[in-house]
């Protein structure tokens, strides 16, 4: 499996045949790292389906409570959540329902942050895109973000639904874009060495235990 949290969501049902966990390889051929510095509005990403297990609630949560000036959250994808919810987050965020995949690239660059707040993936491919793309990801445990981050130095890793602590994280970017850009940089590198001719290796190597 690609991610502890899919190990330990098996181990849960009862599964005893032995579960090796095998990241997926970092898709650096189709991402372009950003390469100058963060410019205009501090811009927070957020990309895929919104809705409670993805985390959006929690994210637009802290966001309205973090309150920074000067700075964007964009929204990538379905929405799920009702409009009576959304209502009470009007006008703080832009919500995009479909962006190309070959456009996704640039919008990953053009982004301080990716936040990946989810409560359930098996693993979320767009931390790695964000990561090959020079953009640092706050993300949970809860989805092949432990695999990818070096908590602290090339992205966060946070509780679920920890919404103060995500605010800490947001104010925390917003304060210091230029050292959240060498995160970003540091990301790149982190993908660099872990492709998927790495991965490909290390699940041949599992399989013939």
């Amino acid at each position: 499996v690609a991610s502890a949290f899919t190990k330990r969501s098996l181990e849960g049902t009862g599964t005893t045949a032995p579960i090796v966990v095998v990241p997926y390889g970092f898709p650096i051929d189709l991402f372009e790292p950003r390469t100058s510095g963060p410019r205009g509005p501090f811009t927070v990403l957020a990309v895929g389906t919104h809705d409670l297990r993805k985390g959006t609630p929690y994210l637009l949560e802290a966001w309205k409570r973090a309150a920074l000036p000067d700075a964007e959250l964009h929204l990538v994808g379905t929405m799920r959540l009702a409009k009576s919810f959304l209502d009470g987050y009007a006008g703080l965020f832009h919500h995009d329902a479909h962006v190309p995949k070959a456009q996704l690239g640039a919008r990953y660059a053009a982004a301080d942050v990716l936040d990946f707040p989810t409560l359930g993936d098996g693993f979320g491919l767009v931390i790695q895109e964000a990561m090959c793309s020079g953009t640092p990801v706050m993300t949970t445990p809860c989805g092949g973000g432990p695999e990818c981050i070096d908590d602290g130095v090339d992205g966060w890793i946070l509780p679920p639904r920890a919404i103060v602590a995500l605010v800490e994280r947001l104010r925390f970017a917003h304060a210091n874009r230029d050292r959240v850009f060498a995160m970003g940089q540091a990301a790149r590198a982190h993908a660099e060495r872990w492709t998927w001719h790495d991965a490909e290796r290390a699940l041949l190597e599992a399989l013939a235990v």
